[in-house]
């Protein structure tokens, strides 16, 4: 890849990190400063993320180091959120770690994929992160009955009909199982 296009990706790469960093800050970090993670924070996470891609992204092992290194910082935050009795506090405790991973692997992505990828997974990421009183008020409108409906449809639309022949199965009848 070009040293120009390597300099934009990572020009890519930090605003998408800010952006994410932003959208954190503004519902975890509200009224808990402790909170690790943020406008600071993910843009770091993802260019440690995409050093440590470029270092060998044949085989990934610096990527997969720099990992285990973000679970290290992670793990005195999510041992002591484990403790603590608090609902609330336990329902931040996989988000926060979920978020800074989400930044992490960003590098590699925005480096590897077209742009639209990082972009899209920014995006998606800010939008779950910023929803996130939205969703909770959803799942508890939602009917328990309209759920499963919603899963036995993607178990049709998502497996079973891709298996079904295209073929017309009775040979006067255009018509076909996956129509």
């Amino acid at each position: 890849m070009p040293a120009l296009t390597v300099a934009e990706r990572l020009l890519l790469l930090v605003a998408l990190a800010c952006f994410l960093g932003l959208a954190f800050e503004e519902v975890y970090k509200r009224d808990d400063r402790a909170v690790p993670g943020g406008i600071r924070t993910f843009p770091i996470a993802a260019l440690a993320g995409a050093a440590l891609y470029l270092v060998e992204p044949a085989r990934l092992i610096a990527f997969l180091g720099g990992l285990l290194a973000l679970a290290a910082w992670f793990s005195p935050f999510l041992r002591r959120q484990s403790e603590t009795t608090d609902a609330e506090s336990r329902t931040v405790t996989l988000i926060v770690p979920l978020c800074a991973l989400i930044a992490y692997a960003l590098g590699p992505v925005a480096l590897s994929q077209p742009a639209w990828i990082a972009v899209a997974l920014t995006i998606g990421a800010a939008l779950f992160v910023s929803a996130r009183e939205q969703l909770h008020r959803w799942v508890q409108v939602v009917p328990r009955e309209e759920i499963l409906t919603a899963g036995q449809f993607l178990v049709l639309v998502g497996v079973v009909l891709p298996i079904v022949p295209h073929q017309p199965v009775i040979p006067s009848l255009p018509l076909t199982p996956y129509q």
